[in-house]
C-alpha cells in the first residue's frame, strides 16, 4: 500500500502536459527528471555566487566543500548548522536551488518503459485472456481464438484512444467489475452460510498447526515462499509494477497526494477484501477439496492383461522389450470402464 501511495503520488506531481493538452506521467518521468543530488562541489560555490549568496555565508559553507552527496533533509540540517537559523530561513531556497543538480538516469527510465511493456502481456493481458477464454469454451464451446480477436478489436479500441480513453473506460469498467464480483462471492458464501465460521477457523487455525508448516516445507525454502507471495501480491494489486501510476497521472485530481491516497485503497480493495472473498468462496461451498471423477474422452489406453513390477528384472525386461518392438505382451481389448484406477467390467482378451 505504501509502494502504491509513493509511486502514484510521485507520478502526479511531476506528469508532464504536452502542447495538445495530453497529460503523461509515471515513473519513467519523475526517473529521468526529478531524481536530484546536493552536493558541495567546487561549481555549486561559483553558482551560489552568481546567486548572490552573500560571501560571508558561502565561506561557512565551503567546509562542506567534499564532494559528498547529501540528501534534502541531510544539507538543510547541514546549512542550519553553519550558517544559522535566520540565514537559513532567508537565503536556503536559493542555496538549495544553486546546489541541487539533476542525476541524469534517461537509461532507467528507457529500462523502465521497456520492461513496463514486456511485462504488460505476461501479468497485464495473457492470463486474463487465457482465463476468459477458456471460460467461454468450457460454457458455450466458443473457440480460444474468437474469443481473444474480439478481446483484441476492444483492447486496441480503448488503447488507440490514449491515456485518457484508457482512464476513461477503466473508472468505469473497474469499479463495476468489483461490485459484480463481490456480489457474486456474497452471494455464494451466504447460500453456504453454515460453513463461513468452520471456513474462517480453517484460514486463522492452519496458520498455526501442521498443515501451513507442510505447505512451507513442500514449498522448498522461506525465500521461494517469499518470491510466490510477492508474485502473487503483485499480480493482484500491481503495487510497485509501475503501469498503474501511468493511468493515475491523467486523473483531474489537483493534489498529488490525494490521488496517492485514493490509490492506497487499491491494493487493499484488491488483496485485502476481493482475495479473502475468493478464498471463503472456495472454502464454503467445498470445492477446493472436492474430487471429481475423471473422465477420458477419445483416449487411446494399452492395458496389460497380466501384472509386470517394474522393480523385478523380469518385469522390466519385458516392459523395455515390449517398448522396444522386440516382444508383444497380452493385452486386454474391448471397452474399459474404469473407475478411480480400477477396471469395473469385465474386460476381454
Amino acid at each position: 500500500m505504501t509502494t502504491k501511495f509513493v509511486e502514484v503520488t510521485l507520478s502526479h506531481k511531476y506528469r508532464e502536459t504536452a502542447a495538445d493538452g495530453s497529460i503523461a506521467g509515471g515513473p519513467m518521468y519523475y526517473m529521468k527528471n526529478r531524481i536530484v543530488k546536493y552536493s558541495f562541489s567546487p561549481s555549486t560555490f561559483v553558482r551560489l555566487n552568481k546567486n548572490r549568496i552573500p560571501a560571508h555565508i558561502i565561506d561557512k559553507l565551503r567546509i562542506l566543500d567534499d564532494e559528498k552527496i547529501w540528501g534534502k533533509d541531510n544539507v538543510i540540517q547541514a546549512i542550519k548548522k553553519h550558517i544559522g537559523e535566520e540565514d537559513t530561513q532567508k537565503y536556503g531556497d536559493t542555496i538549495l536551488k544553486s546546489i541541487r543538480k539533476p542525476i541524469n538516469l534517461k537509461w532507467m527510465a528507457a529500462i523502465f518503459a521497456i520492461a513496463t511493456i514486456l511485462s504488460s502481456f505476461g501479468t497485464g493481458s495473457l492470463p486474463q485472456i487465457n482465463s476468459i477464454s477458456n471460460s467461454l469454451f468450457e460454457t458455450f464451446g466458443l473457440n480460444h481464438i474468437l474469443t481473444g480477436a474480439v478481446l483484441a478489436v476492444l483492447l486496441g479500441a480503448v488503447i488507440i484512444g490514449g491515456i485518457k480513453r484508457i482512464a476513461k473506460v477503466t473508472s468505469r469498467l473497474v469499479p463495476l467489475m468489483a461490485i459484480v464480483y463481490f456480489i457474486g462471492a456474497i452471494a455464494v458464501i451466504g447460500f453456504n452460510y453454515e460453513n463461513i465460521i468452520p471456513s474462517i477457523m480453517a484460514i486463522v487455525g492452519d496458520v498455526f498447526t501442521g498443515s501451513a508448516a507442510v505447505g512451507g516445507f513442500l514449498g522448498g525454502s522461506i525465500a521461494f515462499a517469499f518470491n510466490r507471495g510477492v508474485n502473487r501480491g503483485l499480480f493482484s494489486n500491481e503495487a510497485g509494477q509501475g503501469s498503474a501510476p501511468i493511468a493515475h497521472a491523467a486523473a483531474r485530481a489537483h493534489e498529488p497526494v490525494s490521488e496517492g491516497l485514493v490509490a492506497l485503497l487499491e491494493p487493499f480493495i484488491d488483496t485485502i477484501i476481493i482475495c479473502t472473498l475468493t478464498g471463503l468462496v472456495l472454502l464454503s461451498s467445498g470445492v477446493w477439496n472436492e474430487k471429481l471423477d475423471n473422465q477420458f474422452q477419445d483416449t487411446d489406453l494399452i492395458v496389460f492383461a497380466e501384472t509386470y513390477d517394474d522393480k523385478i528384472v523380469e518385469g522390466q525386461t519385458a516392459l523395455f522389450e515390449y517398448l522396444s518392438g522386440d516382444n508383444e505382451l497380452p493385452l486386454l481389448t474391448g471397452s474399459l470402464n474404469v473407475n478411480n484406477g480400477v477396471i469395473q467390467n469385465q474386460p476381454t482378451i
